[in-house]
């Protein structure tokens, strides 16, 4: 069984980056992920998971070599005259700027979940202003921390343990004991 330690989670913003995955070829367990994270890293073995590169035809699709794939994927790009690159935000660092690169290279518009979904708001925090701290920050000096108009089990679950009621932090060297 394989052990990678230190995972960075590609889930939610938290980034929590004390993941461990545990891989034996066919299974993968997870430990300090929380329930988003875990069925993240589920999918990478899932019996849905497409591990073989699928051309359209009239009646579906269908399996091809990956030659076959990347040749006809080249066809369809070089015949394209506004090609554009919509990346996810649950990918890495690295993906990321492998579609920004290929973008680049075929004078494409590149965009992301990121002008639905956090744009708006940097919209407003350009034209109001905003009072901010960085989650760093909030760890090593809060001492009282109130969610404000967030389901924060919801959308970040471990944000709790790592930023506010069980974390530790420079200030806070014992927790809520502090």
């Amino acid at each position: 069984m394989s052990v990678y330690k230190n995972v960075t989670c590609p889930v939610c913003g938290g980034s929590c980056d004390d993941i461990e995955v545990l891989y034996d070829g066919k299974t993968i367990k997870t430990r300090n992920a929380c329930r988003m994270g875990n069925a993240k890293f589920q999918e990478m073995v899932s019996s849905h998971r497409i591990l073989r590169p699928q051309i359209k035809t009239e009646s579906g699709f269908r399996s091809a070599e990956w030659d076959e794939a990347l040749d006809a994927a080249a066809e369809i790009l070089t015949e394209s005259k506004r090609p554009t690159l919509f990346m996810g935000s649950e990918m890495s660092t690295e993906a990321m700027a492998a579609g920004l690169e290929l973008g680049e290279y075929l004078n494409a518009m590149v965009d992301s979940n990121a002008t639905i979904c956090h744009g708006p708001t940097l919209m407003g925090i350009q034209e109001a202003g905003q009072s901010a701290a960085t989650a760093g920050e909030i760890k090593n000096r809060a001492d009282v921390i109130i969610y404000w108009g967030t389901n924060v089990m919801d959308s970040m679950p471990r944000h709790m343990s790592r930023y506010s009621i069980f974390m530790r932090g420079f200030f806070r060297e014992r927790g809520k004991k502090d």
